[in-house]
């Protein structure tokens, strides 16, 4: 997630106070722990030994892990494997190639699928044959990235998600799929009169904003919009105009839900 306290580890937050910032912790981990109350949050390279300091420090007896996978040398429970439903298996090949971190077959160390941006009106039916032929038989859950909030930078309150029909919008974004956001922003009828992309996790200075607002003004936009993700990147003050919005999203299993829980309950409850 590009903090330095990456490769010693450490708590990021101990369910009720965030105890590092966003240049130690990372972007995510950061986000994560302002929405898991009561949820310890600790991040580290060493997966082993920063799930010890979580069950040391909190006696914790469930590991939740982001992004492990491919981290073989440490022993699971359980693999809950997400595919992007827009692009599942990319074209077909591992990176540097493709896109793909691991061959397809791998999907068979999986204890269920998750497929992500599962968005309604695209057509993704066609796509379940191809994913039931590689789960042969596992639990497949579908699920959506979904606007949940809406705020001014630096303000206390929400807005309805509304505001943003017929606003003139900038929109700006580091994260891995920017196309994502500015169309989620045009689904809620908000017009972006212009864009700017940043890589990833990128961590905005004092010239990154300077050069946003100065294409955002010259466009003449009501607001600049961008991320809950992106907005804790933001290590430069913030210019007072145009306002800046920020998008919340979340994760909803839609139809699946009532499965899904059923089926992490079952699990959490088996010796």
């Amino acid at each position: 997630y590009g903090g330095s306290c990456q490769r010693l580890g450490g708590i990021v937050s101990d369910g009720k106070t965030t105890l590092m910032g966003v240049r130690a912790s990372g972007d995510e981990p950061q986000l994560l722990a302002s929405k898991l109350n009561g949820v310890p949050l600790c991040v580290g390279k060493d997966r082993y030994q920063t799930g010890l300091l979580a069950i040391g420090r909190f006696g914790s007896s469930v590991l939740v892990l982001d992004d492990a996978f491919q981290h073989l040398a440490l022993k699971r429970d359980l693999d809950l494997l997400l595919l992007d439903s827009t692009r599942p298996f990319g074209n077909g090949y591992c990176i540097p190639r493709g896109t793909l971190r691991e061959p397809v077959e791998e999907i068979r160390r999986a204890g269920a699928l998750v497929l992500t941006r599962w968005t309604a009106g695209r057509n993704l039916d066609r796509l379940h044959p191809m994913i039931e032929v590689h789960a042969q038989g596992r639990p497949v859950f579908r699920s959506m990235h979904v606007p949940d909030g809406l705020f001014v930078a630096g303000r206390k309150g929400s807005l309805n998600l509304t505001h943003l029909k017929g606003r003139r919008l900038f929109a700006f974004s580091g994260i891995a799929q920017n196309d994502s956001f500015f169309e989620t922003v045009c689904r809620l009828e908000g017009h972006i009169a212009g864009s700017l992309e940043f890589p990833d996790h990128h961590r905005y200075a004092h010239d990154d904003l300077k050069l946003v607002w100065k294409r955002a003004r010259g466009m003449n936009v009501d607001n600049v919009i961008t991320t809950e993700k992106d907005y804790v990147n933001i290590l430069a003050d913030i210019p007072s105009t145009p306002e800046l919005l920020v998008l919340a999203i979340s994760i909803s299993f839609g139809d699946d839900t009532e499965a899904f829980e059923g089926y992490i309950k079952k699990w959490a409850s088996s010796p």
